[in-house]
């Protein structure tokens, strides 16, 4: 995973599924370089409970900029879970 992609991980990026008795954690970012829009990576399940404080610790911040300049839509979060193949425009 490059630095541009660990940048774009929002908030509840992580999710975890279990399939044939095995536990898969992943977490959903945009990929840049290629250009493949929004894709899921396997992660560690030690990288799950960074994830959770990381949303913690941050969200007096993301609280901050939210009340400066309004919330932001998880764009790439909910093309994932939706199974949409079209890539989202992110504003920042």
């Amino acid at each position: 995973m490059r630095s541009s992609e660990l940048s774009s991980i929002e908030v509840s990026a992580g999710r975890t599924e279990v399939k044939n008795g095995f536990v898969f954690h992943w977490v959903a970012a945009v990929e840049y370089k290629t250009k493949k829009g929004c894709v899921e990576y396997l992660m560690p399940a030690m990288g799950h409970r960074i994830l959770r404080i990381l949303e913690r610790w941050s969200q007096p911040y993301r609280a901050r900029l939210a009340k400066m300049y309004g919330p932001r839509k998880s764009w790439c979060i909910l093309q994932l879970r939706t199974g949409e193949s079209t890539m989202a425009i992110r504003l920042h």
